[in-house]
């Protein structure tokens, strides 16, 4: 009597555990036979979002037996759940639409189950979701207010007396752009600068903008790492402010 022949002539004796197992056995041998091993692959539409978006996977299933489920499976820590569950058809390929996602980091990984077994699992995806903090939480710093020009300026760091001046260096950062408002009040002194200028400083690249005295300024700056934001030809007082695009709450990675 051939192995599935033996595996079928279990089933029918009724030997309830036994016969469940079989079943799920001449399914992965049906599958086997079909063309090998259960496969499975898949990639993100995009592996970064604004908040609010919804996060769309591709995959592909190849080898699938009957009776099995595509598992999408999602993690922001430690453990993972089901995202969602989908039957399958032999071979097939598609695409998942996920609800609106939240700030944060997420990771996918796809698997072929049937029953209580995984015949194949993906490698795992990463997604990074960004959202908008302030600068203050980047900095760990408290908030306060100035008067410039007759108009209440809340600001998150404060420089006065300097030519230069490093306001903060983050070696590993989560943020993925820089949107930055500047006061400047110069010092009542001849051959004073009433020009100062406000930096964010890259390996590969500087952003770099000025701010006349008694006016407000802005600076936007997109990111690729590590970065520094610093103060150049400001003997005067500076007043900083702004928000950044992050995946996590305090823009470090």
């Amino acid at each position: 009597m051939s192995r599935a022949s033996k595996l079928i002539a279990v089933a029918a004796g009724g030997v309830g555990g036994v016969a469940i197992l079989s079943a799920s056995v001449l399914g992965f041998a049906a599958a086997q036979a079909a063309g090998g091993h259960p496969r499975v692959t898949g990639d993100l539409v995009q592996s970064d979002l604004s908040a609010g978006l919804r996060p769309q996977l591709r995959y592909d299933v190849s080898g699938a037996p009957h009776h099995s489920d595509l598992v999408i499976q999602s993690s922001t820590g430690a453990g993972w759940k089901t995202a969602a569950r989908l039957s399958l058809p032999a071979h097939s390929s598609g695409r998942w639409t996920g609800p609106d996602a939240r700030r944060g980091r997420y990771r996918y990984r796809l698997q072929v189950d049937q029953g209580s077994d995984t015949l194949a699992t993906s490698p795992v995806l990463t997604l990074y979701v960004y959202g908008i903090i302030p600068l203050s939480a980047v900095l760990g710093t408290q908030v306060a207010s100035v008067t410039i020009g007759g108009h209440s300026f809340s600001y998150a760091w404060k420089a006065a007396g300097w030519e230069s001046d490093t306001i903060a260096q983050i070696a590993a950062t989560s943020c993925r752009s820089l949107q930055l408002t500047m006061a400047y009040t110069q010092r009542a002194a001849a051959n004073v600068a009433d020009v100062a200028t406000l930096l964010v400083i890259q390996q590969t690249r500087t952003a770099t903008g000025n701010v006349t005295a008694g006016t407000i300024g802005t600076l936007k700056a997109n990111l690729t790492g590590a970065f520094e934001i610093a103060l150049q030809n400001a003997p005067g007082s500076a007043y900083g402010n702004g928000t950044a695009s992050c995946w996590s709450s305090d823009g470090r990675a």
